[in-house]
């Protein structure tokens, strides 16, 4: 890819995000921004051929792709401000992706008039930043790294397993095949995803198609059974019985309270 000096002198943005989406970000486009919008696996790369002064990552439910795909951008460019997006919210996310190096951290739905306020203000301050910014973390042989968080003590082949794990949610997953990714007995890999994650990889693999059944049980009103498919359950008695072992309640009483608790709150 070849940019004209013009095109280099623009600020440039980059939304990193599942197709399905990037249509949603349409109405952030900073005026004179040069804006470029690709998925995880393209980012990285782009990156270190082309300028980007921000990037807007949005790893919706797949928070460990999300995470590495962060630390991986500023691991190439430490400089770039990155907004980080996410569908699921919780403390420890929002503390990992900040020491990973986010500039922002929202939990979706957010606030798109906020996140362009952001977006503006960022873009028009990096021109002002270039070249006279250098890693917080300088690494000892001159290199710029990334701070130390939860995610960078796990073995690469863990890692890896655990974004294939988010991006295949809905498809059928067996031990074996989880094993085979990371290039492990299956013995020695569920003593190492346990050590690591505190938990076995199954019940991982439940505990987050139940994460994603509570988003989709409060957003619409579907079916417990559409429900249950659509994260993965292929047997809808399955689906209520590991549902309520983790949340403590069925699936339609979750779905009653949920409601009962907005009613509350209009």
């Amino acid at each position: 890819m070849i940019e004209s000096l013009n095109d280099m002198q623009r600020p440039s943005m980059l939304i990193v995000s599942g197709k399905e989406d990037a249509s949603s970000y349409q109405s952030l486009e900073p005026q004179g921004a040069r804006v470029v919008a690709l998925d995880f696996h393209d980012c990285v790369d782009y990156i270190k051929h082309m300028k980007v002064d921000v990037v807007l990552l949005d790893c919706g439910h797949r928070v460990w792709t999300g995470l590495s795909t962060l630390r991986q951008i500023k691991q190439t460019c430490p400089d770039i401000a990155v907004i980080f997006l996410t569908d699921q919210g919780s403390e420890d996310i929002a503390i990992n992706a900040l020491a990973e190096g986010a500039k922002e951290y929202f939990r979706k739905p957010a606030d798109l008039y906020e996140v362009k306020k952001i977006l503006e203000r960022l873009l028009a301050i990096r021109p002002a930043l270039d070249g006279s910014r250098s890693p917080i973390f300088p690494h000892p042989d001159g290199g710029a790294t990334c701070t130390g968080t939860v995610t960078q003590d796990k073995p690469e082949n863990l890692l890896q397993v655990i974004a294939f794990i988010e991006e295949n949610l809905l498809s059928s997953m067996e031990l074996g095949s989880l094993a085979k990714q990371a290039h492990l007995s299956k013995f020695h890999f569920c003593r190492v995803f346990k050590r690591h994650i505190g938990m076995n990889p199954m019940k991982y693999v439940a505990a987050l198609r139940i994460e994603r059944a509570k988003e989709l049980l409060t957003k619409n009103d579907k079916t417990v059974s559409l429900v249950a498919n659509e994260v993965g359950f292929r047997d809808l008695s399955n689906f209520i019985r590991q549902f309520k072992k983790i949340t403590g309640v069925t699936p339609t009483t979750f779905r009653n309270l949920a409601k009962e608790e907005e009613a509350s709150l209009n």
